[in-house]
């Protein structure tokens, strides 16, 4: 006598109805593990009186910390840094670069410029820098960089008349990067 005719039809109800359970569970799991952790579940609002007993957070006064101000922690000799009085040196060199072209998007415009040796093209917008000077303002013709108290302006196509010798001339491809022969 078989095993399924001595219990009847009841074991493969019992596998099939564990295996249901089974896969419901691992479902469960699965929703609570593909959560995106970094987003907040529902917010829960306080009631009314309880957010009016909450205390409001304010922060101390900048006297409080001043002695850690005059003894600073991580100096070796725990006295504060002299402040820098626009130490006086020579003014930066002007960089090297060339002023290719100007990209507006919207309100959003880049410089396109060619710098470096091996001579390189860039997209660089207000604020990034570019051989340690920072773009200061791009117009439709030129853009101009600062570094400390020094600036240079360059307008579009123009050459840089401090450059070095080896870099490539404006108007000029870049080796075969467009089709033309390496400069002699």
């Amino acid at each position: 006598m078989s095993i399924l005719a001595r219990h009847g039809l009841r074991l493969p109800r019992v596998l099939l109805l564990a295996s249901a359970l089974m896969v419901v569970a691992m479902a469960a799991e699965w929703a609570l593990l593909s959560r995106d952790p970094t987003t907040p579940g529902p917010a829960r609002a306080l009631p009314p009186q309880v957010a009016s007993q909450v205390p409001a957070m304010s922060l101390p006064q900048a006297a409080t910390f001043a002695e850690i101000a005059q003894r600073p922690l991580f100096n070796q000799t725990r006295r504060p840094e002299p402040p820098d009085r626009g130490r006086a040196g020579p003014p930066p060199a002007r960089p090297n670069l060339i002023l290719l072209g100007v990209v507006m998007t919207g309100n959003t415009r880049y410089a396109l410029i060619r710098h470096g040796n091996p001579p390189k093209l860039e997209p660089l917008g207000e604020g990034q820098s570019v051989d340690g000077w920072e773009i200061q303002t791009i117009t439709d013709d030129h853009v101009t960089l600062t570094s400390g108290s020094a600036s240079a302006d360059f307008a579009l196509g123009g050459s840089n008349p401090a450059g070095a010798a080896g870099q490539a001339q404006p108007g000029r491809p870049l080796g075969n990067s467009w089709g033309g022969s390496p400069d002699p």
